[in-house]
């Protein structure tokens, strides 16, 4: 996790949303592959849209 932040960081970008966190520490962890990760991710940052709660 450190070191995707550190490269996000670098790069000017941080991700600060609970949810997609996790899911970048399961992939670190080799618990969740990145494509499920990714889906994963895009179906939360739908359902947060459509509640009006994601900063699009």
């Amino acid at each position: 996790m450190q070191f995707a932040d550190a490269a996000l960081g670098a790069a000017g970008h941080q991700v600060t949303d609970p949810v997609l966190r996790e899911y970048v520490r399961r992939v670190a962890a080799k618990a969740m592959t990145v494509d499920a990760a990714l889906a994963a991710g895009l179906a939360h940052l739908d359902a947060e849209q459509d509640r009006g709660g994601a900063d699009t």
